[in-house]
């Protein structure tokens, strides 16, 4: 797996404001990879969702238990 710095990437677009120039830059993927990042970014949102609901499931309960 590359690195994010070793990813080449694409500039997609450039929005001014007053106080800011923010440039857009998505990375240049082929479908394998673009499909095992999004694996990887669900798998973590599972995890993170898992995680809350367990905390609190342990808030709810009482003390004495």
């Amino acid at each position: 797996m590359k690195r994010q710095w070793e990813d080449t990437y694409v500039k997609k677009d450039t929005y001014v404001t007053a106080k800011a120039v923010i440039t857009v830059y998505s990375p240049v993927l082929t479908e394998e990879e673009r499909d095992r990042r999004y694996k990887e970014i669900k798998e973590a949102a599972a995890g993170l969702l898992l995680a809350t609901w367990r905390a609190k499931a342990q808030q709810a309960e009482p003390h004495g238990e």
